[in-house]
């Protein structure tokens, strides 16, 4: 019997945003992931407790990608700043797909689930009161 390899966590949220963008949250298995990690289903349980878990620590992890990436243009004009976000919202156009799955995250399975969930929907407001302050200093600056 060929020894499984180990992974990390970071291997492991890769792949599992890649396999909720192929196969949507209700297409997403713990199983499948071991297999394409080519890992034993017990080291995914050295990170997370379930399905639920790994997918809104997933979301998370993007929604804070989005921030910091957003949030790294506060120095620019308010046009360059806009310009930049919206290469960035289109260069990761998935985001959205993958926060699809939060409605269908049972955040009674898990108070890290739970969590990673809040931190994604307070994210959201975060990115709308960003991109709203870039378009308010552009409309001070330009005019209306």
């Amino acid at each position: 019997m060929a020894r499984q390899r180990a992974f990390s966590r970071t291997e492991l949220l890769d792949a599992t945003e890649n396999l909720l963008l192929e196969r949507g949250y209700d297409g997403f298995h713990l199983k499948a992931l071991s297999e394409t990690l080519q890992g034993a289903r017990s080291t995914i349980y050295e990170y997370f407790s379930n399905k639920d878990e790994i997918v809104a620590a997933c979301m998370r992890r993007t929604m804070e990608r989005m921030i910091e990436s957003c949030k790294a243009l506060d120095h620019l004009t308010p046009i360059d700043a806009l310009k930049k976000m919206l290469f960035i919202f289109v260069e990761r156009a998935h985001f959205h797909q993958l926060m699809q799955a939060a409605p269908k995250v049972d955040q009674t399975a898990s108070e890290n689930a739970k969590k990673d969930l809040r931190f994604v929907d307070d994210g959201h407001g975060k990115l709308k009161t960003n991109l709203m302050s870039h378009f308010e200093k552009a409309r001070e600056l330009y005019g209306s």
